[in-house]
């Protein structure tokens, strides 16, 4: 009879179990085990392209004569997502900025309604895009140009760090239009 009351009552936990952590995945961006893919989970489309946004190294050698380097050059083990992260927090302030796709902020805006705004920037916003010391991003600030200088080793009059928004094709992959959407001047020649 003990196993039985046992089956009875793990038969009705387990859809609360699931949905816990269908929320928990959501709050974290937990991509395993989870209900959503992970391949596409921050990328939006209409069926015909979509966007990506990336970040490049810009040497200027002379005016007019440029070349772009990808974050790879600067010979890491820590992940170009994470870098690139880490870029949008020092340099281009924007270390808020939503990634969420369609499917994600219909999600958040229902977790955000039923625990209410302020619950919602202080356990879930705080949490997912923590705020950084003045001190850390002058550290990273400096290693990350030490970085770029050992690696590029070139004269150069200027170096830049572009934010660019790349649209592709979303069956074909090729690319249609690259936009620069900032760009920060790290060092002079």
């Amino acid at each position: 009879m003990n196993a039985n009351r046992f089956v009875i009552i793990l038969f009705l936990l387990f859809p609360v179990v699931i949905s816990l952590q269908l929320v928990y995945g959501l709050i974290v961006r937990e991509p395993y085990p989870s209900f959503m893919m992970p391949g596409f989970s921050r990328i939006d489309n209409d069926g015909n392209t979509y966007k990506l946004i990336d970040r490049k190294i810009v040497l200027v050698r002379q005016p007019g004569d440029t070349i772009l380097y990808d974050l790879d050059i600067l010979n890491t083990s820590v992940s170009k997502i994470a870098i690139s992260r880490m870029i949008d927090l020092a340099f281009f302030n924007s270390g808020n900025v939503k990634t969420e796709n369609s499917a994600q902020k219909k999600y958040y805006g229902i977790i955000k309604s039923a625990i209410g705004p302020e619950n919602y920037k202080k356990y879930i916003l705080d949490i997912r895009y923590p705020p950084i010391q003045e001190e850390d991003l002058a550290v990273f600030k400096k290693w990350f140009v030490n970085n770029i200088s050992k690696e590029i080793i070139q004269d150069h009059d200027h170096l830049y760090l572009r934010r660019i928004e790349e649209i592709r094709g979303f069956k074909s992959g090729e690319t249609i239009s690259i936009n620069t959407l900032d760009e920060i001047k790290l060092t002079d020649g």
